[in-house]
């Protein structure tokens, strides 16, 4: 095989007289070789094509083919069992129905284009889905990133799903990031953006054609198996995956995409466009200008919930989270205001409270001060509000007093029932005989009533019938003979008229209580 170039330069020093020796000696050919070149012309023949040993047999093939339900290991076993010996090899079966495009036709390839577009008229957005270690668990999340034509500075944001609602957030901080929008923004046949239809007979939904007419833009479709339209996004989610996500931690969405922000500023700054040989930020300086501006006023994009029960408990349900609403509400119907960062529950045009937005699908709860039942407020009130027989029994004495602390530490289950006691005993004794006996009983660390009351048993016992108890060596139920004394304690009477000195009837109008 000659080339191209030494055919023409035989016939180039033919054509200036010079014989075929001198022409073979400079181009490095034989000089037959020159001789037949000069015979064939200076463009090589054309070489008919090698014969294939299955050419004879194709009409067969294709209909082996089709019988076989396009099973070539078959079609090989039929072609053998027809010649009754291996015809070819498989491979070579193979090969030949590949030439012949046997099957699905072969798809010619088109050179990929370029596009090529001038300051602030092109931005391209698309989503991809990803899955990140966020807070130590594995999440799915929509990685969303928009990128402008011109000086291909990038945006990107996280959502674990992606409506409109998280659409329009999404334009908002990209808007806000890159201080403008450009003309047209090219996206996806999706059914966020597109009602019906697809590339150019594409209808977009009102509620995202009134959020563009905010911004002064227009969505775009492209066009079916068209996506190297909008290649300058769908490549960088190959980059996003093997750069921003490598060797990261997150705590929780707001620090996910807070990086991801940084990240963006970060490779904006540094990035180079090796065609134009010009730092990216140099280019984004020039497409600044030519941004269309912000609108003056940009209220929060929110979405409205409405007839949501209050439940039982006071918590409203919104994306597998609770939030608290007011007492007063109990049972009745509210209205949800959900933002990407607060949920307001309102009663028509009032206002009523106002939580942090949980992550969709935590299952947390937000429940706000002075709403819902406060589970420790009966436990609270009987251990700490006084009550009468507590307030008498402390103004008597400071030893009393010293005496009720100590029963407080029983526990709040105990402590009434002690307290009721000490106070039938200030009724049933003296106080002062009551006070000298929670002198002895502290004493000892001793903070039981019940055993109190023995103690002044025994006391006055000993008093009235005149003996007391101790150890005479005649078993553990003698008693030892004490002197009379000199006044007697009289003996209580249950007529309410005795008079008995002994008794201290307590408060005035307590006595049933003490009872």
């Amino acid at each position: 095989m000659v080339p191209v170039e030494k055919r023409r330069a035989v016939f180039l020093f033919r054509s200036r007289g010079r014989g075929s020796r001198w022409i073979a000696h400079a181009v490095g050919l034989a000089r037959s070789t020159v001789q037949q070149i000069l015979k064939e012309g200076p463009e090589p023949p054309l070489q008919p094509p090698r014969p294939r040993k299955l050419d004879a047999s194709l009409e067969r093939i294709r209909e082996l083919y089709n019988q076989c339900d396009r099973n070539l290991a078959r079609v090989a076993e039929e072609l053998e069992e027809e010649a009754g010996a291996p015809v070819v090899a498989y491979s070579t079966l193979t090969e030949f129905c590949r030439h012949h495009q046997l099957g699905h036709p072969r798809e010619e390839k088109q050179p990929a284009g370029q596009y090529l577009f001038a300051p602030g008229v092109e931005q391209q957005h698309d989503t991809s889905p990803m899955e990140i270690i966020v807070g130590g668990k594995k999440r799915d999340y929509q990685a969303t990133s928009m990128k402008l034509g011109y000086s291909k500075n990038r945006y990107l944001r996280f959502y674990r799903r992606f409506r409109r609602f998280e659409c329009k957030d999404f334009h908002d901080h990209a808007f806000d990031f890159f201080k403008g929008s450009c003309a047209r923004e090219i996206v996806d046949n999706t059914s966020v953006v597109v009602a019906h239809g697809t590339g150019k007979n594409a209808v977009i939904t009102p509620e995202m054609e009134t959020f563009a007419q905010k911004y002064k833009f227009k969505f775009q479709a492209h066009e079916l198996m068209d996506s190297n339209r909008k290649a300058k996004v769908e490549r960088d989610f190959r980059y996003i995956r093997s750069n921003f996500l490598v060797k990261r931690t997150f705590t929780d969405d707001a620090d996910l995409n807070r990086q991801a922000e940084e990240w963006c500023k970060k490779k904006n700054r540094k990035g180079y466009d090796k065609k134009r040989r010009v730092m990216l930020w140099q280019l984004f300086e020039e497409e600044k200008a030519h941004l269309r501006p912000l609108p003056a006023y940009r209220p929060p994009e929110c979405q409205w919930h409405h007839h949501r029960r209050v439940d039982p408990e006071g918590m409203v349900c919104l994306e597998g989270n609770r939030y608290s609403a007011p007492n007063a509400y109990l049972d009745r119907e509210l209205t949800l205001k959900e933002t990407m960062d607060t949920v307001t529950l309102m009663d028509g045009s009032k206002e009523l409270c106002v939580h942090a937005r949980l992550p969709d699908g935590e299952r947390g709860e937000s429940r706000l001060p002075g709403h819902g039942r406060d589970r420790s407020r009966r436990r609270v009130a009987s251990t700490r509000a006084a009550t009468a027989e507590e307030r008498w029994l402390t103004e008597q004495s400071p030893t009393l007093a010293s005496y009720i602390a100590g029963l407080k530490r029983l526990g709040s289950r105990r402590f009434p029932s002690q307290l009721r006691k000490l106070y039938a005993l200030c009724n049933d004794y003296k106080v002062a005989q009551v006070v000298a006996a929670v002198e002895r009983a502290m004493t000892y660390d001793l903070f039981d009533v019940t055993r109190l009351e023995k103690m002044l048993l025994q006391e006055h016992g000993a008093r009235l019938f005149s003996f007391r108890r101790g150890d005479t060596g005649e078993g553990s139920g003698a008693v030892t003979p004490v002197a009379p004394a000199s006044t007697p304690p009289a003996r209580r009477l249950d007529d309410a008229s005795a008079n008995d000195d002994t008794l201290d009837c307590g408060p005035k109008g307590d006595e049933d209580r003490g009872a």
